[in-house]
C-alpha cells in the first residue's frame, strides 16, 4: 500500500442516541477506492468496527428517521441515494443493494464525511 492509499476523512456522531459518538471513515486513495466510490467503516466509540460500507461516493447523511433505535443513513452509492437501515447489529454493506431514497435531501439534515472534509495518513 503507497502513502496515498494510507488517507482518510473521519466524522464522529451518536447514532444511536447512547451518549457515545459513533465514528465514520471514509478511506481514500486507489486500494480503497474504484471508479464508483470508496469504502466507508462505521466504527463504535472505542474504534470496534460496527460495519463497513463500499461504493460510498458523496457524503452520508443523517435521515430524521431511525430503525432500532438507530439513525437511518442516506447514502449515495454510483448517483443514486439509498436509504441504510440497521438491522438490529449493523448497517448494510451495500447500500446499492438497499431502497433508493427518492426526491430532494431535506434541508437541515446532518452531512457527515463531506467532501471537504480534512484528510489524515495513517
Amino acid at each position: 500500500m503507497t502513502e496515498s492509499d494510507r488517507r482518510f476523512s473521519y466524522s464522529e456522531i451518536d447514532l444511536n442516541e447512547d451518549g457515545k459518538n459513533e465514528i465514520l471513515v471514509t478511506m481514500k486513495g486507489s486500494y480503497y477506492c474504484g471508479n464508483a466510490g470508496c469504502t466507508v467503516y462505521l466504527l463504535d466509540n472505542k474504534g470496534t468496527k460496527i460495519s463497513g460500507f463500499t461504493i460510498v461516493d458523496g457524503p452520508v447523511v443523517i435521515a430524521n428517521s431511525k430503525t432500532k433505535n438507530w439513525s437511518d443513513l442516506i447514502i449515495p452509492s454510483r448517483g443514486v441515494n439509498y436509504l441504510v437501515k440497521f438491522d438490529g447489529k449493523k448497517y448494510p454493506g451495500n447500500p446499492s443493494m438497499q431502497p433508493k431514497f427518492d426526491g430532494n435531501i431535506p434541508a437541515g439534515l446532518k452531512v457527515v464525511l463531506p467532501n471537504d472534509a480534512a484528510v489524515y495518513t495513517f
